[in-house]
């Protein structure tokens, strides 16, 4: 259990922790922004001036959560890759693999999974509900790293639309850029932890791993 604390539940309090911050400080420059232009209303002045004193206001942070949100999201997918290289690792060592995970073809996660399934002989696929929500996941974090979100510059738009459309928590939003609520990066938290704790699970039990 000590092991798993440090592997898996300790770094995952941690992200947890940074995501809470990160609204909390969110929320914190919306009520200071509302606060202003309340203050602003109140000023003897023109509305014109008042509304584009507000406009102004409200553009300054509007950009604020996309930011923090999407680095976010690529901060938790980043700690995901590298726990399942990390496993590998001590599954190879374990059990005198030679294998090693850069011998194999593909990319990122799902070559990982390749390697636990065909390699380790691991019962494990993308066909698992926490596995399917990972896998849409993945195609958000990768149209908002390599197209900055646009959902239009994305090569699989359509399926990308398709998984939008399917998830509580993630819209398109004006110029078909992506856009996150405050719930997604902690239901993507949640469901890592979930795979992350039965992937070792399954590892200790079919002796993959020594405790």
């Amino acid at each position: 259990m000590g092991y798993i604390n440090y592997r898996i539940i300790n770094p995952l309090q941690e992200i947890r922790l940074y995501a809470k911050l990160v609204e909390e400080h969110l929320e914190e420059q919306i009520h200071l922004v509302n606060q202003r232009c309340a203050i602003n209303s109140s000023m003897e002045d023109t509305w014109e001036n008042i509304f584009d004193g507000r406009s102004e206001e409200i553009h300054k942070y509007s950009g604020l959560p996309e930011i923090l949100r999407n680095s976010l999201l690529v901060s938790i997918f980043s700690y995901f890759e590298n726990q399942l290289v990390l496993l590998i690792k001590s599954i190879q060592i374990n059990n005198n693999i030679e294998l090693n995970l850069s011998d194999l073809r593909g990319t990122g996660i799902e070559k990982t999974l390749i390697y636990l399934r065909k390699i380790c002989g691991m019962d494990i696929s993308f066909d698992s509900k926490n596995w399917q929500y990972v896998k849409n996941a993945i195609q958000i974090r990768n149209c908002i790293v390599h197209n900055g979100g646009d959902i239009e510059e994305y090569s699989k738009k359509t399926e990308l639309r398709r998984i939008i459309g399917k998830l509580e928590n993630v819209f398109e939003g004006g110029n078909y850029i992506i856009v996150v609520n405050n719930k997604f990066c902690f239901e993507i938290i949640d469901v890592m932890e979930l795979i992350l704790l039965d992937l070792y699970k399954i590892s200790f039990e079919h002796g993959l791993l020594s405790e």
